[in-house]
């Protein structure tokens, strides 16, 4: 979309709905992202005033969609959690599944982005590490050590086949992973080169990999608000993975209560402390 002329925030406006909801396009919307549209005008603007006296059309309610109310944003420092309300399946009473979608921030969607195509010249390089460009450091200077791009060849911990792969760890404590033992884990890119199959099916997973940085992160978030239960569901249609239940944990307390307050109407349990 860039490639036709629309801005970076014009790009993310357009591509922040899910496959199964719709952003309505408003006048003020427009001009805030940089998309020019010119209104069309129906044929009732030719009407007489004897016609306009007679034409009394009767209010429509808005679509959801339209009134914001489908949606709960969570602002983090690097992006935003979007929480879509009409996704919501009862499972159990007290027990739901939603749909979330983490949308990066516009310099760290920039940054994955960049990194992400800079790793497809490499797949043309042979097994080994590789100094980093100094244009791919596009957060300023960086605040974690500096690891090196590396190609190499690996096998399928499914079918046993060689894949290769280019990944570069990105060197930003504002991106890393930090889990609860105090490990802290630094954010990575990947693109795939090849995993033994056709090119087509290549093609397909980095263009998927590249809509994900620009339309943002999806998974199946499953509640239990009775008991204090939460589990994370892969999407991916070819995952034998079943999600166990766990305790809430960390930064999804406050999903946790949100949700359950609005989807559920009553308050969730709390564990003591």
């Amino acid at each position: 979309m860039n490639e036709i002329g629309l801005p970076d925030s014009a790009v993310l406006y357009i591509t922040y709905a899910s496959p199964s909801s719709m952003t309505w396009l408003t006048q003020a919307d427009a001009e805030k992202v940089g998309i020019e549209i010119s209104p069309i005008h129906s044929d009732q603007s030719a009407k007489t005033e004897d016609e306009w006296s007679d034409f009394n059309p009767q209010p429509q309610e808005q679509p959801a969609h339209a009134k914001n109310e489908q949606f709960i944003e969570f602002p983090e420092q690097n992006a935003t959690k979007v929480y879509d309300l009409g996704s919501v399946q009862i499972l159990l009473p007290g027990k739901f599944s939603i749909m979330a979608t983490t949308v990066d921030s516009p310099d760290v969607l920039r940054l994955r982005l960049r990194v992400h195509d800079a790793l497809a010249a490499y797949c043309k390089r042979s097994d080994g590490e590789y100094e980093v460009p100094s244009d791919l450091f596009a957060l300023g200077s960086p605040d974690m050590p500096i690891e090196t791009i590396v190609v190499k060849t690996i096998k399928s911990e499914i079918d046993r086949k060689p894949f290769r792969e280019a990944t570069w760890s990105l060197p930003y404590k504002r991106l890393a992973y930090r889990f609860d033992s105090g490990k802290v884990d630094p954010s990575s890119v990947l693109y795939i080169c090849n995993a033994g199959i056709d090119a087509i099916t290549i093609a397909e997973r980095n263009a998927n990999a590249r809509s994900e940085i620009l339309s943002g992160h999806r998974q199946k978030e499953i509640y239990d608000c009775s008991h204090g239960l939460m589990a994370l569901k892969l999407l991916d249609p070819d995952s034998r993975f079943e999600p166990t239940m766990d305790e809430v944990r960390g930064g999804y307390f406050r999903y946790y209560e949100s949700l359950c307050m609005k989807v559920m109407r009553s308050e969730p349990f709390l564990s003591p402390e």
